[in-house]
């Protein structure tokens, strides 16, 4: 049996709202580097903000992999 390969990637989304809903502000790859947008948006904007971890789907490469 061969080994496991992940179908998706994960993303971590920065939302903020500021009275009219969530909306992403910003993304990123890592849950660390999301982690520091979310302490700077924070500390400097006047809106409610969040982290979300979404789950993208793998492109598939041109050799059908």
């Amino acid at each position: 049996m061969g080994r496991y390969i992940r179908k998706t990637v994960d993303e971590y989304h920065i939302q903020g709202n500021y009275g009219y809903g969530w909306d992403t502000e910003c993304t990123e790859d890592t849950w660390k580097e999301a982690r520091e947008q979310l302490k700077c948006y924070r500390e400097n904007g006047p809106g409610a903000y969040r982290m979300v971890r979404r789950r993208v789907k793998i492109a598939q490469t041109e050799g059908g992999n």
